[in-house]
């Protein structure tokens, strides 16, 4: 083999070495680039997740809940509590009405159960939020409109000659009830020595007197023989019990301890000449 061979098979081998040293430098960069690239793709997923809006947020003084970066629209839960967000998703606040029925959400958005008071008024919301209607709840009949009125009589509680009628306070049960509405006051009075007295069994003239729900009533002092500290009035059958005010000016009518609802009247004199306001100091500082 001549001189120029060997050097030729030499070089050959040399850049065939070279060629594949070569190959390799750039399948190891490729595949390096490709991890980073997957890496640097995968951040950028990760950060675009982050950044996605969940659960409340503020704008313009208005409250929005997010969900994956969409706001929300209609009722949601957040925490346990309902909320409910209009076609804008703004969150509502106070009365709300949703398929003819009302809820009452509070300034918070939270949507409330049990009774609540708005305007001097008071409400019932059912366990599902819903306002209470054409109901009874805890005694007090419910209207149409939510508000407390009169419990319509059954025709059995009109036609009461027969005694058929179960729902009829007893003397002792009315004086009972006043107990149980007015527990404070009563047993403050007790101590000093009043006691709850029967005066006149039909006090339905006064309820009207004072615009109030006309029905059968007991009308009961707590007092001694001394004078009357204090004049109640008891519906027979819807178990009402209200609490005559100073100088005969108004009644309350109260449960548990608690002003519902207010009538405005005039001094009024029973036919038998008992002046009510004669005596009378027992004003109630209920809330």
């Amino acid at each position: 083999m001549g001189k120029n061979a060997i050097i030729f098979g030499i070089a050959s081998a040399v850049v065939v070495i070279a060629c594949g040293a070569g190959g390799a430098i750039y399948a190891l960069n490729a595949s390096s680039a490709d991890s980073n690239s997957n890496k640097a793709t995968a951040n950028l997923e990760l950060k675009k997740e982050q950044a996605k809006l969940n659960g409340w947020n503020q704008k313009d003084g208005a409250w929005y809940y997010y969900k994956d970066d969409k706001v929300q629209t209609g009722w949601v839960q957040d925490n346990g509590s309902w909320y409910y967000c209009d076609d804008s998703g703004k969150m509502k606040l106070n009365w709300l009405q949703d398929k003819n029925k009302w809820y009452y959400l509070g300034s918070d958005g939270k949507l409330r159960s049990g009774w609540i008071k708005d305007n001097d008024k008071w409400y019932y919301m059912n366990n599902d939020g819903t306002m209470a209607v054409n109901t009874t709840v805890d005694g007090n009949y419910i209207n149409q409109n939510g508000v407390i009125e009169e419990t319509p009589k059954p025709k059995a509680q009109q036609e009461d000659n027969d005694g058929i009628n179960n729902s009829k306070l007893s003397k002792e049960e009315a004086m009972n009830l006043i107990e149980k509405e007015d527990y404070s006051f009563v047993a403050k009075q007790k101590r000093s020595g009043d006691e709850l007295m029967l005066d006149t069994e039909n006090a339905a003239d006064m309820l009207e007197e004072y615009n109030a729900p006309s029905e059968d009533s007991y009308l009961i002092d707590l007092g001694s023989d001394d004078g009357v500290s204090c004049a109640y009035l008891v519906g027979k059958y819807s178990h009402k019990v209200y609490k005559c005010g100073e100088a005969n000016t108004f009644i309350y009518l109260i449960k548990n301890g608690r002003l519902i609802q207010r009538y405005k009247g005039s001094n009024y004199i029973l036919k038998n000449d008992w002046v009510l306001n004669s005596g009378l100091n027992g004003s109630y500082n209920g809330n």
